[in-house]
């Protein structure tokens, strides 16, 4: 499967899988809560996940499989809005290989 090239400095292949996730940012965990949404793809040391919020490059965040998989910690690499009203949100997980993708969740939108 190639690379998805929208994503800044992929060097891996990811999985085009949606995978039910909740996201919190690690700095405002308290003011913003816990966020229930889905990855658009996963890799070993990213995930892209879509957001109802902006988030800031730099910012960190635990992106938490709801069904199966450890918890990660990651930092934010980009945020863009889409056409409707959300953002993308492109996460560098460096930290521990990434398997999530090896799981496949029934899609829900």
């Amino acid at each position: 499967m190639p690379s998805d090239q929208n994503m800044e400095g992929r060097h891996e292949n990811a999985s085009r899988s949606p995978l039910l996730v909740c996201i919190t940012s690690i700095q405002t965990a308290a003011r913003r809560g816990e966020e229930k949404t889905y990855t658009e793809n996963v890799s070993l040391h990213g995930a892209r996940v879509i957001s109802q919020r902006p988030w800031q490059p730099g910012e960190e965040a635990q992106v938490t499989p709801l069904k199966y998989g450890t918890p990660v910690r990651g930092r934010v690499v980009y945020c863009k809005r889409t056409r409707w009203i959300a953002y993308f949100v492109g996460l560098k997980l460096p930290h521990h290989p990434v398997y999530w993708s090896s799981f496949t969740y029934p899609a829900v939108w």
